[in-house]
């Protein structure tokens, strides 16, 4: 395996259930936090992007919220590739 293939391995089967573990569940902290920030600070943004953004769902909630182009990255292409 190559040092990527490595790192990938334990997402092959966390991918389908980091949702319903982490990703869903922290979501509404998430947003809470992030809209805080957001009014707090009057932050206006024209593009987003979430580093390490596990399945998107943080993502899809900017992209919902018209935050332009938003961008998620993970290293794990199992995670990414799990519907949001």
């Amino acid at each position: 395996m190559t040092d990527t293939a490595s790192a990938n391995a334990p997402y092959r089967r966390f991918a389908q259930v980091y949702d319903a573990l982490l990703g869903d569940r922290s979501l509404p902290e998430m947003r809470q936090t992030f809209e805080w920030i957001q009014n707090r600070y009057a932050v206006r943004f024209a593009s987003a992007a979430d580093i390490g953004c596990g399945t998107g769902t943080f993502v899809d909630y900017l992209c919902r919220l018209g935050a332009g182009p938003v961008r998620g990255v993970f290293l794990s292409p199992q995670m990414l590739e799990v519907p949001a």
